[in-house]
């Protein structure tokens, strides 16, 4: 709708420029025409004013004749020129100018023999019908010159009646097209409105629409805080009464056994010690559940974070056994991200690397790789491996692969650590074989 009449607008632009330039062109031409049209006819009547002198002086033998078609004569030399300079529009036009002077050239040698025949007359009289002979001959002659010119002069016409009617076709078609980019223009515009009515319409449904759902939006996540805010309450209400009981267990499975000492038989110390390990690891299933439902509710400040700083300060924390070896790669990369979730996942890769590696004087290596909008850690060990068929069996919730009693494990930690991946935009993965250790790799995104 706007393109319309905006090229119609350029059309006649276009064609408005075209016809004054037409208008132009053919004014010039029309003007230079005239000129050629006053110099050919001052060019006829000189030669017909020539053609009187002569006349007149072979009959009286008048100077005065005489005289005046001398100047007569610088008037025809003079028109030529002028005829010659301004005939340069086609070769056509030159040929014909130029058959034209020669022409003119012929009559004036006849006109200057008829004047010698007149001055040889006044002696020998027997000449007499010799110069009516050559008068007569000039008369044809400048009827010939005259025919000459004037169908000159009638296409120099013809000419110029052509480029008029070339102009009037041009203002014909000019104002046809300004007409019609006007009609065209005025249509477009009506449409236009229509349409930008029309949008103001949709776009004042659509604004409203919006805003219904901002306010939806707005309602569902007062709601989704509120159920939040519950769901924290009642796991904090609930990991207080589970763990309580827990607590009291312990104590009690304590007090027992002080006051039974040195009267627990092997058999029954092993019971009370099996007691205390399971109260232990239930306390540390509702740990580990609690930090599940926390993982993307639970948001710490964007800071500079530097990894190994970082790694510095979770293998201080975790205090290895003296013989186990940790070492990473430098290089370590720095980060502005929120710090608590990327160490959460570096303590449990590490811990468990620790953890159920089968020698005390284990090997853990940590790596990074720069990607385009992310950096790839790596923890190595050369721990007993993982088969691959529990290689996605170990993200599960409660899945461990050795038994709890073996070493004391929730099967929670790398649960978590999926969790806290995906909602960051991350990945995991792990390659391991059995005796030839295992690696985890995970992705963190550089922002």
């Amino acid at each position: 709708m706007i393109a319309l009449p905006v090229i119609c607008l350029l059309t006649a632009i276009l064609m408005i420029a075209g016809l004054r330039s037409q208008t132009a062109n053919a004014r010039t031409q029309e003007q230079k025409s005239q000129s050629i049209l006053n110099a050919a006819n001052a060019l006829l009547l000189g030669l017909q004013g020539a053609e009187s002198e002569v006349r007149g002086y072979s009959v009286t033998q008048n100077q005065t004749f005489l005289d005046n078609y001398e100047k007569a004569q610088t008037t025809i030399n003079k028109n030529c020129d002028e005829l010659q300079a301004l005939a340069q529009e086609s070769a056509i036009q030159k040929t014909e100018v130029a058959q034209i002077q020669e022409l003119v050239k012929q009559q004036l040698n006849h006109l200057e023999a008829t004047i010698q025949l007149s001055q040889n007359s006044t002696k020998i009289t027997q000449q007499s019908s010799v110069l009516d002979r050559q008068l007569l001959k000039n008369e044809i002659q400048f009827q010939e010159l005259e025919n000459v010119i004037a169908q000159f002069i009638e296409q120099q016409k013809n000419a110029q009646a052509q480029r008029e009617a070339k102009v009037e076709t041009w203002k014909n078609l000019t104002t046809q097209v300004q007409w019609l980019a006007l009609i065209v223009g005025l249509t477009a515009t009506g449409g236009a409105i229509y349409l930008f009515i029309n949008l103001d319409h949709q776009l004042s449904q659509y604004t409203d629409r919006i805003e219904e759902s901002n306010a939806y939006l707005a309602r569902t996540t007062q709601t989704l805080e509120k159920r939040n805010q519950e769901l924290d309450q009642f796991a904090y209400i609930v990991s207080h009464d589970l763990k309580a009981p827990l607590r009291a267990i312990a104590n009690l499975s304590s007090w027992i056994e002080e006051d039974l000492a040195g009267r627990l038989d092997p058999e029954m110390q092993h019971q009370m010690d099996l007691l205390r390990g399971r109260v232990h690891r239930m306390e540390a299933f509702i740990n580990g559940i609690l930090e599940y439902s926390r993982v993307g509710r639970m948001r710490s400040q964007v800071e500079t974070v530097n990894v190994e700083s970082l790694l510095k300060e979770i293998i201080d924390s975790l205090a290895p056994p003296p013989e186990f070896t940790i070492e990473f790669s430098t290089p370590m990369p720095t980060l502005v991200t929120d710090p608590l979730p990327l160490q959460q996942i570096f303590t449990n890769l590490i811990s468990n690397a620790i953890k159920h590696h089968h020698r005390c004087d284990g090997k853990i290596f940590i790596a990074s790789q720069e990607l385009a909008n992310a950096y790839q850690f790596s923890i190595s060990d050369d721990g007993p491996g993982i088969d691959s068929k529990f290689h996605e069996k170990i993200f599960i919730m409660f899945q461990t692969l050795q038994a709890r009693d073996t070493v004391e494990n929730t099967g929670v930690g790398l649960a978590i650590i999926k969790k806290i991946l995906d909602d960051k935009g991350g990945t995991i993965k792990v390659e391991s074989e059995p005796e030839k250790g295992t690696t985890f790799y995970f992705t963190w995104l550089k922002r």
